[in-house]
């Protein structure tokens, strides 16, 4: 290697361009172009002043012994920033994924926006990649270990925009809808084995209405052999749901002649206090339904809004 092209070496090692070196050297940019092409030949002085600025020893410029290098300042700061951008970007995205999860479990609401939050670490990885160069290159690991962190994490923040199963964040187990059932129909419900209540804070569609709470109840074949016994006297009880009455109940496709042997229902208006009958105005109703499955020793209470009109 000639000393034209050593000198090229690092210069550009240094990131300095041939305007920048002749500047410091007090020379013009040619003179640095012609010495780069060996069509002159630095002095020794300028030789001496080379190994300076390069910070190499001067028998590198013109000799065939590899120079040993020196780190250019600034160097060794740009590689421990890059290593750890990189680091931090992985731990933005394995806490931007789990920290949705556990905000959900406490709040009980969609809380994937988090992940928007942590995309800014990989951002800056990507922009510091970009921006910053060591001799002369850019830092692509940044660049890679960015791109791939921010996209998964916008993908977990679009999330978001799906909704949310009540089943997996509004679902309480307690009896709230079934002492106001037996309250308010002055019925009594047997002891049961489960109860999953849902709510719905501005109420959950229906047709022609809003749902406000679903409770699912099972029964021990115990309890339900003998609540069944009641249910057969008991005049409140439909071993079927009229198609009448289908307009004032909560799922007016399920459970109706086709399941007559199998269940058994339960339709009470809270407002007019009447059971099992439609409405003589049309209008917004409160209605309580119970639907009891005889297979699987399960119920259903629904309290509800109904829109009717005839």
């Amino acid at each position: 290697m000639n000393v034209g092209q050593k000198i090229r070496e690092n210069r550009e090692r240094c990131e300095l361009t041939h305007e920048q070196l002749g500047a410091i050297m007090s020379l013009s940019s040619a003179s640095i172009m012609a010495w780069e092409n060996n069509t002159s030949i630095p002095t020794a002085s300028e030789l001496k002043q080379l190994s300076e600025i390069f910070g190499v020893r001067l028998s590198s410029l013109i000799t065939d012994v590899p120079a040993k290098r020196k780190e250019v300042k600034g160097e060794t700061w740009k590689k421990v920033v890059s290593a750890v951008l990189q680091a931090f970007s992985l731990f933005a995205l394995l806490i931007g994924f789990f920290i949705p999860f556990i905000l959900m479990l406490a709040l009980e609401k969609n809380c994937f926006w988090v992940c928007f939050i942590f995309c800014i670490i990989p951002i800056g990885s990507i922009l510091f990649g970009y921006l910053v160069k060591v001799n002369g290159k850019k830092f692509i690991k940044n660049i890679i270990s960015g791109f791939v962190s921010a996209g998964l994490l916008f993908c977990f923040g679009m999330m978001t925009l799906m909704p949310v199963d009540p089943y997996d964040s509004e679902v309480s187990y307690d009896d709230s809808l079934v002492i106001k059932a037996e309250t308010t129909l002055n019925i009594d419900i047997p002891e049961f084995e489960t109860s999953y209540l849902l709510t719905w804070e501005h109420g959950s569609n229906l047709w022609r209405g809003k749902m406000h709470a679903k409770c699912d109840l099972t029964f021990t074949n115990e309890n339900a052999t003998s609540f069944e016994r009641t249910l057969v006297t008991d005049s409140k009880w439909m071993d079927r749901v009229p198609n009448a009455l289908l307009g004032v109940f909560c799922h007016p496709t399920d459970y109706t002649n086709t399941g007559a042997n199998d269940c058994y229902v339960l339709i009470y208006n809270c407002d007019t206090d009447e059971f099992n009958t439609l409405p003589t105005a049309d209008g917004n109703y409160r209605m309580l339904s119970i639907i009891y499955d005889v297979t699987y020793n399960e119920m259903t209470i629904c309290d509800y809004t109904v829109e009717y009109f005839k």
